[in-house]
């Protein structure tokens, strides 16, 4: 069964985006369920000051080497059910002929699903992910939050 975590919350959410990391995908009948362990990506200085905040660093020279700080205080998961027509977008799946990433390429909500699913070592597994969730609480977009 699914674990048991914190609902998702009232209407509150309805239409909303979060970044986060998928920490789980389930199926329960037809249904697939992610559960979502939500978090802060924050850039320029705001990222530094947060990092040496966090103790993520010692001094605000050497925070945020990349440009970006992600912040994870809350570690509660939450669990949404996905759209079964959900779109999902990758930045980082594949690669095109000239080597460079294929950004913003579109892929089935299966073949998403298979990163998680199957006994898969995917790096996919580890990226956070914006989903987009509907006024019924579904997830109805994913897009890969590139990472470099």
């Amino acid at each position: 069964g699914l674990p048991t975590a914190q609902p998702a919350g009232p209407s509150v959410y309805s239409g909303q985006e979060f970044l986060g990391y998928i920490k789980s995908v389930q199926k329960q009948f037809d249904n697939f369920y992610l559960g979502i362990d939500y978090i802060q990506w924050l850039a320029g200085d705001e990222a530094k000051k947060a990092a040496l905040a966090d103790h993520a660093c010692q001094k605000l020279a050497d925070c945020a080497p990349d440009g970006y700080y992600i912040r994870n205080d809350d570690k509660t998961i939450r669990i949404f059910k996905i759209y079964p027509l959900a779109a999902v977008e990758m930045q980082s799946y594949s690669r095109r002929p000239d080597g460079n990433l294929n950004i913003g390429q579109t892929i089935t909500l299966l073949d998403w699903l298979k990163i998680f699913l199957d006994e898969s070592t995917s790096p996919l597994k580890n990226v956070p992910y914006n989903l987009t969730i509907n006024k019924n609480n579904e997830v109805v977009r994913i897009i890969e939050k590139y990472v470099n």
